[in-house]
């Protein structure tokens, strides 16, 4: 089966990547990706089990930093799936919590986009980042199941590093702004019922039917 063209923002390994930014303080709170999850050994449970919260990465409102834990928790879930995939060579829970993940997305940046516009926030920018991110992560699902699910530990780590930098930087940097404005708002702040978001009006991007729920801890 040919393999996906090559994608600008992914970069090529180089034996150096392993060493998970986000999983450096033990003392943060730890999201796990799966009740009971199988792992092999310590370098997987260490790429499975990466994905850390902490106060820091608060927006400062209740349904986004709520949600953004849950992408957490379900990249997680996805890092876990990449592998069981790997042993089995099965890809089909690792379709599903990929989807997962881009359906979740999709209604999380509507909220996003609902509270930009109750607050009076410019949002152009913002879902072109969004769009971008949805982009990536659709051609990362893709990459990985055109490889049949036969991929090395180290490609495994190159994998998971670059789906935990998207997840990272749509907090830490794509929504500074809303963090910024929603400063003069209580925590739990949610727009009238009357606010709408530009995209409620189209299908959720690659998922327009909502998938099954997966098992997983927000």
């Amino acid at each position: 089966m040919p393999s996906a063209k090559p994608h600008p923002r992914l970069p090529k390994y180089d034996g150096e990547i392993g060493n998970f930014r986000y999983c450096a303080d033990r003392q943060q709170e730890k999201i796990p990706p799966e009740p009971n999850p199988k792992i092999h050994e310590p370098l997987r449970q260490e790429s499975a089990m990466c994905m850390l919260w902490t106060k820091q990465l608060s927006i400062g409102n209740t349904i986004v930093d709520s949600e953004h834990k849950h992408l957490i928790s379900l990249t997680n879930y996805v890092e876990h799936a990449m592998t069981t995939a790997m042993d089995t060579k099965d890809g089909a829970s690792l379709q599903q919590a990929f989807d997962q993940l881009e359906y979740e997305l999709c209604r999380h940046f509507r909220s996003e986009e609902k509270i930009a516009r109750a607050v009076n926030l410019p949002f152009e920018q913002h879902r072109k980042a969004q769009l971008h991110m949805l982009s990536d992560i659709h051609f990362l699902k893709t990459e990985l199941m055109t490889k049949d699910c036969i991929w090395t530990e180290a490609a495994l780590r190159h994998f998971s590093e670059f789906l935990e930098d998207l997840i990272m930087e749509h907090i830490t940097q794509a929504n500074m702004p809303m963090k910024s404005a929603l400063q003069g708002y209580d925590y739990d702040f949610w727009p009238a019922q009357n606010t709408a978001a530009a995209s409620d009006t189209e299908p959720l991007w690659l998922n327009p039917i909502t998938p099954p729920p997966l098992a997983i801890h927000a």
